[in-house]
């Protein structure tokens, strides 16, 4: 029985480096959640206007570790990977806790396309 859904919004935008750094961090929240799926990784132009395009992708999966813990997670493997916190310019991996259970903890980038494009796709598959 799934405690909680969540929604992972994934992104990088290291030219050359992207589609794997995404990849990479599919494969390490599968190992990390229970009943998880991904989108599969698309491309799209940055927000700012500024860098390379970013692949993106969506995880979906089931827990019941609270927000706060999963955030925190995500964040420790950003800083892992090398993200520089402020630096859009260059996103190493970026991972959002987009939804969990009925509530949208990030509305902005609940209603953008580079979420809402995995997101479609999952909400199809369940």
């Amino acid at each position: 029985m799934c405690a909680v859904e969540i929604y992972i919004s994934v992104g990088s935008n290291i030219a050359g480096e992207a589609e794997r750094r995404v990849e990479d961090a599919l494969r390490f929240l599968s190992d990390s959640f229970d009943d998880a799926a991904a989108s599969e990784v698309y491309r799209t132009a940055p927000l700012s206007g500024v860098g390379e395009m970013y692949a993106n992708a969506v995880f979906r999966a089931c827990t019941d570790i609270p927000s706060e813990e999963v955030t925190a997670m995500l964040k420790k493997y950003e800083r892992d990977c090398g993200r520089i916190k402020g630096d859009k310019q260059h996103v190493v991996i970026d991972l959002d806790l987009v939804v969990y259970g009925a509530e949208v903890l990030r509305p902005k980038d609940g209603s953008a396309d580079f979420f809402l494009r995995g997101y479609n796709q999952l909400l199809n598959r369940f």
